[in-house]
């Protein structure tokens, strides 16, 4: 195990703060390409840092650690979509172009492409962070790449 991780396992804020920065760009890619607005992004990548933070005692190395933020990240995207469907998000005025096109496709395209685009996962893996069932996550790749490619 590397100095940092033992470090941050046992608490060390400034060893976490290391690792976290290593993946936070990435992840934070993945919750703004998949949610209504930035401040929900934000939201999702805090929450799941803070998760980690509390819960690194119990993976074993610093990939571990990393997978534990993206996973929880994934599982705050897909809460927010829930909370999509009893009302309706309230999206940026103007979005960049590329963000514009992610909003066009479903919620569950919109998440399946970013963690398969910023993290290159297959479906397999996709569909064990995300908690969405391999064929859905299977159809939501191709489709949401098939609308992005036409728009694109």
């Amino acid at each position: 195990m590397s100095r940092i991780f033992d470090e941050a396992k046992r608490g060390d804020i400034t060893a976490f703060s290391k690792i976290y920065g290593s993946v936070c760009e990435k992840i934070y890619y993945v919750a703004y390409y998949s949610l209504a607005s930035s401040e929900e992004a934000a939201k999702a990548v805090t929450e799941a840092a803070h998760y980690a933070y509390d819960n690194a005692e119990s993976c074993t190395d610093e990939s571990q650690l990393k997978e534990l933020m993206l996973k929880k990240t994934c599982e705050l995207v897909v809460s927010r979509f829930r909370e999509y469907k009893k009302s309706s998000p309230t999206y940026e005025p103007f979005p960049s172009f590329i963000r514009s096109q992610m909003l066009r496709l479903t919620d569950a395209e919109r998440l399946t492409v970013m963690v398969w685009s910023v993290f290159d996962r297959e479906a397999e893996e996709i569909s064990a962070l995300t908690g969405l069932a391999l064929d859905v996550v299977t159809k939501k790749l191709e489709s949401g790449q098939n609308k992005l490619i036409a728009s694109l």
